[in-house]
């Protein structure tokens, strides 16, 4: 699956490590947790701060929240011209 800064992706991700419901209540804990509103899509700075609040939680969710950190600073990186590009 490819990477987007989304409520759905998080969703499929910590979905695999528990039930799908238990996703989206947890998702929706950090979301507001973070002073966020639900929505579709979020920029990357929010995105990570909701996979911040989940990391939290420790375990599989942790561990998946921890590489969901990872990957939307590299998507970051990358749209703004990736790595030693003259911008």
């Amino acid at each position: 699956m490819e990477f987007a800064p989304t409520y759905t992706y998080l969703v499929t991700l910590l979905a695999q490590a528990g039930s799908e419901d238990e996703s989206r209540k947890l998702v929706e804990e950090a979301i507001s947790n973070v002073k966020l509103i639900k929505k579709v899509s979020y920029e990357v700075d929010d995105f990570i701060k909701i996979c911040e609040e989940l990391r939290r939680n420790g375990g599989r969710i942790g561990v998946v929240a921890t590489a969901s950190i990872t990957q939307a600073r590299c998507y970051r990186i990358l749209r703004k011209g990736g790595l030693g590009q003259k911008k």
